[in-house]
């Protein structure tokens, strides 16, 4: 696998493990890293963005739904 790829599968894990996936992000990170340690920023900054675009698509499926669910104390 050449180091363009590697980001890409890093960054798709790194949203996967945001949204519907747990896990697994940490342990590709680390694999990139080990293969291809000059691209220690990238890597980061990849796993960084995807994460956290992966955290904020989740939080707007659960904003977006249509069913509200309404809680009562008795």
């Amino acid at each position: 696998m050449d180091e363009q790829s590697s980001l890409l599968t890093l960054f798709a894990s790194s949203f996967l493990a945001a949204t519907l996936l747990p896990g697994g992000s940490e342990a590709v990170l680390v694999g990139v890293l080990l293969k291809y340690p000059e691209l220690h920023w990238q890597a980061l900054i990849l796993a960084t963005i995807g994460n956290t675009l992966g955290g904020m698509s989740s939080y707007w499926i659960g904003r977006s739904s249509p069913r509200k669910v309404k809680y009562c104390s008795t």
